[in-house]
Formats: structure tokens, C-alpha cells, sequence
């Protein structure tokens, strides 16, 4: 598994995990071993993700409607974005079940904390995937409602792979940090903002990119 499929994961679960409170703004900053930083900002009823530059990808934000739901992949270095939402988006979670992937995972009795949030470590391994170690923090150390507990579980269905399957492998918590054979992303810090609703909109400059439909 790769470095963009683990941020893949950890971002479209984190989607909707973050929709902590519908009175206040929040922004998640996520950190790479090599200092670059994912940031998730949440306000408005919406969520967006900034992923940073690296060396097989530009710059590029995701917003989340979990009113739809719908997902807008925008690239500005293209100027262009995709909208995912409706069939497409129930064709695109079809495409990523594979019946021949078998996840398993263990706790293994090590604590960390990442971003002042206390947590514990896991390893999810895959038929012909290298293990990811995960550090799970409580889910109750966000505040988090049954209804955004049933929000998150949907979010995780998007990214795919292992984070789908926690439960069935008798592990429970949310990833603040991820370790992967070739990358690790930590929760650097959480913190309580007032953001601006356009934040959550895409540039009227950017236009809609058809190979996307």
C-alpha cells in the first residue's frame, strides 16, 4: 500500500469524523515525516480536505457533503475539478470491493498520543499488502454523536481497504496516526476557528473536468 493510498484512506474517514459540533469551526492539521501537512477543515455542514504537493501529485482539496452525499476532487494547479455523487459514487464504492482482499488485525498493547488525543496501536495486514500500523484513539475523546459516529462510518467507505473492516477485526477507535512501509501521517494539533463559508464552495474560476463523469 501506498503512500497515496493510506492518505486516501485516512482523509475520506476523516471526512465525516470531524463533523464535531454543527456551532463550531474546526481545523485537523495531520503531519507527514517529511513535514508536510494535510489539513481538514470542517464548518458549514461541509468538510475540506487539503492534501499538500508531492513527488507524484499536485496540490489538491477535497470537499464533503454528507447532504448529498458528494465528494468534489478539485486540482488547481489544472484549474479543474470532478464531482462524485449519486450512481457515480455507488459505482465507484462497487469498484472498490474486492471478495479475494482478507483484512486481519491485532492490538498490540503499545499506547502513543498524537495531537494531545491519547491512543492505541494496532496492526492491519492484508493478503499481499504490506501492514499498516495504526494508533486508534477513543472515539468518545472527539464528542461525537451516534448520528456522526453512523456519518464517519460512511466517509470510511469511500477510502477503501482495511479502514472498512475494523470492526469485523475486533478493533474500534479512529486513526490519528498511520505508519505504512514507505510513509507515516501523525494528528499534529486540533484547533477551534471561525472559518468562512467559501471555503467550502469551489472557485468560480475552476471549470469541471468531463473525463471525471
Amino acid at each position: 500500500m501506498n503512500k497515496q493510498t493510506i492518505n486516501a484512506g485516512l482523509a475520506a474517514m476523516l471526512a465525516s469524523l470531524v463533523t464535531v459540533s454543527a456551532n463550531a469551526d474546526a481545523v485537523l492539521t495531520f503531519e507527514t515525516e517529511d513535514k508536510a501537512e494535510m489539513k481538514i477543515s470542517v464548518g458549514h455542514g461541509k468538510v475540506r480536505i487539503d492534501q499538500p504537493e508531492t513527488e507524484d501529485d499536485d496540490a489538491r482539496f477535497t470537499i464533503y457533503d454528507p447532504a448529498g452525499p458528494s465528494y468534489v476532487f478539485g486540482f488547481p494547479a489544472d484549474g479543474m475539478y470532478r464531482r462524485m455523487s449519486g450512481a457515480m459514487l455507488t459505482q465507484m464504492k462497487k469498484a472498490q470491493q474486492n471478495p479475494l482482499m482478507k483484512f486481519a488485525g491485532t492490538w498490540t498493547g503499545e499506547e502513543g498520543t498524537a495531537g494531545g488525543i491519547a491512543c492505541r496501536w494496532a496492526k492491519l495486514n492484508a493478503t499481499g499488502m504490506v501492514t499498516i500500523e495504526v494508533c486508534l484513539a477513543d472515539e468518545a475523546a472527539f464528542g461525537l454523536t451516534k448520528d456522526e459516529l453512523a456519518s464517519m462510518e460512511a466517509a470510511m467507505s469511500f477510502g477503501g481497504g482495511a479502514y472498512n473492516d475494523m470492526e469485523s477485526m475486533g478493533l474500534s477507535g479512529v486513526p490519528v496516526i498511520v505508519r505504512g512501509e514507505e510513509s507515516a501521517t501523525r494528528l499534529k494539533k486540533v484547533e477551534s476557528t471561525s472559518l468562512p463559508r467559501d471555503l467550502f464552495e469551489l472557485p468560480a474560476d475552476m471549470i469541471e473536468d468531463a473525463a471525471g463523469e
